[in-house]
């Protein structure tokens, strides 16, 4: 087992080359309101923005030249961003960070599209099977001790804070994966109302991707609509029932039952809870010592920020990252 030192670590970032709410046509967002006209229109350039702002806190508290930064690129439609506009823009921007850009192509993306589309404009046509599908993906394929995955509209406010994490799971032997644990919440179905169960947010999430390549079934091969054999492996009858019956997942919701249950104990370790109030897509869903996740563009971000760090015990001005954020925080 390599020491500290000697850990290979990489940072991975997904991102969407066009909205995906655009491209599969969606007429409410993932909240079922109606958006206002043009909103999906402005999606890739605001998380631009964001990962932006992301590399740069990763770049400010982190030696760079210890991590591969990997970005994946999701081509759901021809007409989006390419991979070269998006190196260009990142070397132009951020030249002293090395960014390596992996294309995920329409091979991969197309059955994702033609199921999203089976589905009535009526509801949320989500597009969290194929994040999925790419993230775990990029586990099985990465070259790493620990492979970190956060969503572009993450912070980094401390000094190693991802080898702080990453050294934590890395000691935790008979854990396979790290993250925030979302808890249960209301949702709709065509089965009608329910509370989700438990699971792992995949705004933060740290892997030993030996181990998970090992054990963990290959799921990339499996299409959108096959819950059966998405759900084979998981050893849990309740889980298994639950998913059956309301046939709802969130991203990552199948993985986090095989970690917990399938494999004789619990190989999740837990980082914390996400914010009871706030649910994945929201502007706001962890706070902690290490990294925030916050869509600082998004109307009162900053009341909401603040009330958070206060709940927390974070004061800003601890922080030189976190002061810059609030700043940057619409009101």
């Amino acid at each position: 087992m390599p020491g500290r030192s000697l850990l290979r670590r990489s940072l991975h970032y997904v991102i969407f080359n066009d909205s995906w709410d655009r491209v599969v046509g969606n007429e409410i967002d993932q909240f079922l309101r109606i958006p206002e006209p043009g909103r999906f229109d402005r999606d890739v350039e605001k998380y631009l923005d964001y990962l932006e702002h992301s590399l740069e806190s990763f770049r400010r508290h982190h030696d760079v030249a210890s991590y591969r930064v990997c970005l994946h690129l999701v081509c759901v439609s021809p007409d989006g961003l390419t991979a070269a506009v998006l190196r260009d823009r990142l070397s132009s921007r951020l030249p002293a960070l090395r960014v390596e850009v992996d294309e995920v192509d329409a091979a991969v993306t197309t059955p994702f599209l033609s199921h999203a589309a089976s589905f009535p404009v009526e509801v949320y046509r989500s597009p969290n099977q194929l994040h999925e599908t790419v993230l775990l993906s990029a586990v099985e394929q990465s070259e790493s001790d620990v492979a970190a995955f956060v969503d572009p509209d993450v912070t980094f406010i401390r000094d190693g804070a991802l080898d702080q994490i990453g050294d934590q799971l890395w000691r935790a032997e008979d854990q396979w994966a790290a993250g925030f644990i979302e808890p249960a919440r209301p949702r709709r179905s065509s089965r009608g109302a329910f509370l989700t169960r438990e699971r792992l947010h995949s705004v933060a999430v740290f892997f030993k991707p030996d181990v998970i390549r090992a054990n963990l079934p290959a799921t990339g091969s499996i299409p959108p609509a096959d819950m059966e054999s998405r759900l084979a492996a998981v050893r849990d009858p309740e889980a298994v029932a639950h998913y059956m019956y309301y046939r709802v997942t969130d991203t990552f919701s199948i993985l986090t039952e095989l970690l917990r249950s399938s494999y004789g104990i619990d190989r999740l370790l837990s980082l914390g809870r996400c914010l009871p109030r706030y649910a994945e897509g929201q502007m706001l869903t962890i706070v902690c010592d290490h990294l925030v996740h916050c869509k600082y563009q998004d109307p009162t971000a900053r009341p909401a920020l603040l009330e958070a760090l206060a709940l927390a015990g974070i004061r800003p001005c601890e922080s030189p990252e976190l002061s810059r954020l609030v700043g940057m925080a619409s009101t």
